[in-house]
């Protein structure tokens, strides 16, 4: 904690008057233990750097339970992630204190395709609606880092065809959408971005429509699935048995998705197996039988 304040104080001390911490451990299930530190924290960062403005930055998931704990948060701003958790809107606009602002999340920052912006207009027209303009912040839904810089130099028409280049977005394209949608939910936008909200809702619809990624065979097959009834005639006890009568299937190997537990012992047979003060077949030995024990354990 010491650490943490001597740099946000080095970084006011330079000028900085909002300072964005992340916190996306927040939309995660918190023990009491946890939602007791986060609470003490942020009451020591306000203590110590009163005039300090913190943008409380949370993505990825919504808030769910840990809603109060970050509208409690003695922050400047709050910003949610309207992405991946848009339906979490409604709670906050219900319970967020006069006091905070709120940043929306709503252009995608982990994929490399444009905003709807018709579709982002409904939650910021809605934000601004009942919390005012002056308290609403609009932004990507989390950092940039997880696309590519610039779409602009993609310039090779075999790489990146000019029907799908239309529908895409990086982050320097990001960055312009996020500064049109604020312009676009204002009272008066201008006329630049009344005609990139035009090409805008061309590109989106051309895409819903596209045959290069929708194909109206699969589409009907889908449809016509739903005429399917999706209830078994059968028990599953009763299906298996003749499943492998026909089939006569083996049973299906099972591995572990990574290693098991690296143990004291296992640890201490490898340094005794490096410096060889046991042999491999011994060392094999060894794991086999710690393999053995541990899926025993896991099995129970």
């Amino acid at each position: 904690m010491p650490v943490y304040l001597e740099i946000l104080k080095s970084l006011q001390s330079h000028g900085a008057e909002y300072i964005q911490i992340d916190e996306p451990f927040l939309v995660l299930d918190l023990t009491d233990k946890a939602k007791e530190a986060y609470t003490a924290v942020y009451a020591k960062i306000q203590k110590e750097l009163p005039n300090l403005k913190i943008i409380l930055t949370t993505y990825f998931e919504g808030l769910e339970d840990n809603l109060p704990l970050a509208l409690s948060l003695p922050v400047d701003t709050l910003h949610v992630d309207l992405v991946r958790k848009p339906e979490q809107l409604e709670n906050i606009l219900a319970a967020i204190p006069e006091n905070l602002k709120l940043s929306l999340g709503v252009v995608d920052g982990r994929n490399i395709w444009k905003n709807d912006f018709e579709s982002s207009l409904q939650f910021i027209r809605k934000a601004k609606e009942q919390l005012g303009e002056e308290r609403i912040l609009i932004a990507p839904s989390s950092s940039l880092l997880h696309v590519p810089y610039d779409l602009d130099l993609e310039t090779k028409e075999e790489s990146l065809p000019a029907e799908i280049k239309q529908w895409m977005a990086y982050a320097k394209q990001k960055i312009k959408e996020v500064a049109l949608l604020r312009d676009l939910s204002s009272e008066n936008p201008s006329a630049e971005s009344l005609v990139a909200f035009g090409e805008n809702k061309k590109a989106i619809e051309n895409k819903r429509i596209s045959t290069l990624i929708h194909d109206a065979k699969v589409q009907q097959q889908m449809d016509a699935l739903d005429a399917v009834p999706v209830s078994r005639q059968s028990a599953f006890a009763q299906r298996k048995v003749q499943q492998q009568e026909i089939l006569k299937l083996p049973l299906f190997p099972t591995t572990t998705i990574g290693s098991f537990p690296q143990t004291k012992e296992v640890r201490s047979w490898r340094a005794q197996f490096k410096k060889g003060e046991i042999s491999a077949e011994r060392y094999t030995d060894l794991l086999k039988e710690e393999t053995k024990n541990t899926s025993n354990v896991r099995r129970k």
